[in-house]
C-alpha cells in the first residue's frame, strides 16, 4: 500500500510540474500550500494562488493578495511595475516564500518571481522567465538567486530586478530545488543528474558532479558537505570544495526527494515509501534502523529540539527522535479529508509549528499540548 501511494504521489506531482507554462486566464494549476515565519507573522502561498500574511498566534489575517477574488490573466512582461501587476491569484506555488526585511518573494509555475511589501502585501514587482519556477529563491548581498524549469539559474538585483550575471547559468534540464549559498559559491542541482558549484558573483562554473540520476529537490549544505537526494533512491554526500563523492547511502525503496536535515553527527531524511533514514555524516553508516511512517514523505524534516517534525502525504505529522527514531503521531486523522497531504516541510518556531496542506490550509500546532491545534486558516467548516 505504501509503495502504491508513493507511486501515485510521484505521478501526480510530475504530471503537474512537467506540464509547462500555463496560458492566459485564471489559475488553472493548483500548487502546494507553503509557508515561512518571521517576527510573529506566517507568510503563506495557498494552493489557490493567494498569498497571505497571518498572525502566528491567532491565525488572523493581516493581508491578502489579491484582496478579492479576481479573474485577470497572467502577464508575460519582464520586471513589471506595480501599476501593471495582474490582479488575480498567482499560478501554482511549490517553494516556500523568501521573507526578507521589507519584501516577500514568491516564485510560481507561470515563470513569475513576484515581490510583495512585507507589511502591506502590496505587489512591488514581477520578474518573468520562460518556464516554471518550482523552488524558492535565495538571497545574499542584495542578489536573488533561483532556478527554473527552463534549465537556467538566474541572479537578479533585488532592488532593480536587473540581471547580475552576463547571462544565466545553463544546465541541461529542469532546476526544481532552491540553490544553496556558501560565501562566494552557489550550489544547485538539476534534473540533468548533476550538482553544480558556481561562482555566485559571475555565474561561472567551478565544478560539476554527475550523480547518475535526476535530483528533484533542494540540496543541503552543512560543514563543507553537500547532501543530494535523487530519483535512483540514493542520498549522496559530496565534498563542497571540489565535488568529490564522499559516500552514498544504501539504495532505498523509493525516491529521496525532500531536503536532508543535518544535526551534529547525523543526517536525517525521508523517502517516498514513507521511511525516515538516519546516517552518520562521516561515512553514511546507519545511526538507527529505518522508521516507516504512514504515507510518502516528500518534504524534508524540521528540527524540533531533540527530535524532528515530519509530514506525510496522508496528512499525518509525526515527531521522530534524533537519537533512536522513536516516533509519535502528533497531528492527523484518517477520517479528515478537509486538510489533505502535507507536501512541504513544517515550519517550527519554538514549541509551535505551522503545517501546510494540499487543500490550501495552514494549521498552527502547539506541540506542548495534548490537543495541539491552535488554529486552522481558512477554518474548516463544522459538519
Amino acid at each position: 500500500m505504501i509503495k502504491r501511494r508513493a507511486v501515485a504521489l510521484v505521478l501526480m506531482v510530475v504530471a503537474v510540474v512537467l506540464t509547462g507554462c500555463m496560458g492566459q486566464g485564471a489559475v488553472t494549476n493548483a500548487g502546494w500550500t507553503v509557508a515561512a515565519e518571521r517576527d510573529g507573522t506566517v507568510y503563506t502561498a495557498l494552493a489557490t494562488g493567494y498569498v497571505l500574511a497571518l498572525d502566528a498566534q491567532q491565525g488572523s489575517l493581516i493581508w491578502q493578495y489579491p484582496e478579492t477574488q479576481a479573474a485577470t490573466g497572467v502577464g508575460c512582461s519582464i520586471a513589471r511595475p506595480a501599476d501593471e501587476q495582474r490582479a488575480g491569484p498567482l499560478d501554482a506555488v511549490y517553494g516556500p516564500p523568501l521573507v526578507l526585511d521589507d519584501v516577500v518573494v514568491v516564485g510560481s509555475f507561470d515563470g513569475n518571481l513576484q515581490a510583495f511589501d512585507r507589511l502591506s502585501g502590496e505587489p512591488l514587482w514581477s520578474y518573468t522567465v520562460d518556464q516554471a519556477i518550482i523552488g524558492s529563491a535565495v538571497e545574499a548581498d542584495g542578489v536573488l538567486y533561483f532556478g527554473s524549469s527552463d534549465g537556467n539559474v538566474y541572479a537578479i538585483d533585488a532592488a532593480t530586478q536587473k540581471p547580475v550575471w552576463a547571462q544565466p547559468f545553463r544546465t541541461r534540464n529542469r532546476v526544481w530545488g532552491a540553490p544553496e549559498i556558501d560565501g562566494d559559491r552557489l550550489y544547485v542541482a538539476s534534473m540533468d543528474h548533476a550538482v553544480y558549484a558556481l561562482d555566485r558573483t559571475n555565474g561561472q562554473l567551478i565544478w560539476e558532479r554527475n550523480l547518475g540520476a535526476s535530483v528533484p529537490g533542494a540540496l543541503t549544505l552543512a560543514d563543507g558537505r553537500i547532501y543530494a537526494g535523487s530519483v535512483d533512491r540514493y542520498l549522496t554526500c559530496l565534498n563542497a570544495d571540489d565535488g568529490t563523492v564522499l559516500w552514498r547511502s544504501p539504495q532505498y525503496e523509493a525516491w529521496v526527494w525532500g531536503e536532508a536535515l543535518v544535526v551534529g553527527d547525523g543526517v536525517y531524511f525521508g523517502s517516498l515509501d514513507g521511511a525516515m533514514h538516519a546516517l552518520n555524516v562521516a561515512d553514511g553508516a546507519p545511526l538507527w534502523p529505518d522508521v516507516h511512517l504512514e504515507g510518502a514523505i516528500r518534504a524534508g524534516p524540521a528540527l524540533l529540539g531533540d527530535a524532528m517534525l515530519v509530514g506525510t502525504e496522508t496528512g499525518y505529522v509525526y515527531t521522530v527522535a534524533l537519537a533512536d527514531g522513536v516516533n509519535s503521531l502528533v497531528f492527523g486523522d484518517r477520517k479528515d479529508e478537509e486538510l489533505g497531504a502535507v507536501l512541504s516541510t513544517p515550519v517550527v518556531e519554538g514549541d509551535q509549528a505551522y503545517v501546510t496542506t494540499a487543500t490550501g490550509r495552514v494549521v498552527a500546532l502547539d506541540l506542548t499540548q495534548r490537543d495541539p491545534v491552535l488554529w486552522v486558516y481558512p477554518p474548516v467548516e463544522s459538519k
